[in-house]
């Protein structure tokens, strides 16, 4: 479908979050975890190993919490701040690596086709509360907050 629309084969548009101490930590409209697995974005296609951590959890949550106001729905940016970067900046928080380029290039790769150069600024307004009802239902809720920390 992707070739016909895009112009281009795109394999997915991923979601991800990062498991550690037992919890996936994903950003949903704000900085939020769960049980590995089991977010309201579904059961996961793919899990990579992204190595290993020797960062306590209490200086993983200190960093979750300077990193909030960057990870908040208001500044959800469907091309530019979305739960890819936050994954990503976790990743490389907790074990200096960043996650797989294809994740990441995604937008580039979408804005470089002929169908997302006629976009032009259009995608960058989408916000966190504006792409489905299901995601205006879930960021309404605050099901598994992270912040703020006691």
């Amino acid at each position: 479908m992707s070739q016909s629309f895009l112009g281009k084969q795109i394999d997915g548009i991923w979601h991800t979050g990062v498991v550690v101490f037992g919890k996936e930590f994903f950003f949903g409209g704000g900085i939020q975890h769960g049980p590995p697995g089991r977010t309201p974005y579904g059961v996961p296609v793919e899990r990579l190993a992204l190595g290993d951590s020797h960062i306590p959890e209490d200086v993983f949550l200190d960093f979750l919490q300077e990193i909030s106001s960057r990870f908040s729905m208001d500044s959800y940016d469907l091309l530019h701040n979305n739960c890819n970067n936050f994954t990503n900046e976790c990743s490389i928080f907790l074990t200096g690596s960043p996650i797989p380029e294809y994740i990441t290039a995604l937008p580039s790769q979408v804005l470089n086709t002929p169908m997302g150069e006629l976009g032009g600024e259009a995608p960058r307004r989408v916000r966190a509360s504006t792409l489905s009802p299901y995601a205006r239902f879930l960021h309404t809720q605050t099901p598994l907050p992270i912040l703020p920390r006691q």
